[in-house]
């Protein structure tokens, strides 16, 4: 198995990338388990598949040769990889932080009845002079993050 256009229906980019038209693809086992949905990657047959759905409607599929693909914890290890990185590229393209807001343990239940306000994810919980704070964001929209300090 080689990533070369000799393997119809598969071409080689200009960037060297082995990709073909979704509906070129001729394997129907290959089919059966690739949906036409964007982000959508599977490995099949020593291949990793990634799925592109283009603004005009048409679908490019990308191939990669995968490497050490001896057992199958390693073919689980790389799904999972896979998953994790596609789940944390939607959630920062998708949610932006636009403010950040240090709350006094004590009182992160009033400010969290606001529905703009969540926990973050990472860190959520500091000891400043003596205080434990909570890290809070507002993920609605907008290009700026800034900072408050409430109290």
């Amino acid at each position: 198995m080689s990533n070369n256009a000799n393997d119809p229906p598969w071409k080689i980019s200009s960037k060297g990338a082995c990709w073909c038209w979704y509906e070129e693809i001729t394997d129907q086992e290959l089919l059966s388990i690739l949906k036409p949905e964007d982000g959508c990657k599977i490995e099949y047959n020593g291949y990793e598949y990634s799925v592109k759905v283009n603004d005009n409607g048409t679908i490019p599929v990308f191939r990669k040769q995968m490497t050490n693909v001896s057992n199958s914890h390693n073919t689980r290890s790389s799904k999972k990889i896979i998953l994790e990185r596609e789940l944390s590229r939607y959630d920062r393209s998708s949610r932006r932080i636009v403010d950040i807001k240090l709350v006094p343990l004590d009182k992160i239940h009033d400010v969290l009845k606001n529905e703009d306000w969540e926990i973050s994810e990472y860190n959520p919980v500091y000891e400043i002079k003596g205080e434990v704070v909570v890290v809070l964001v507002n993920r609605q929209g907008g290009t700026t993050i800034t900072g408050e300090a409430s109290r």
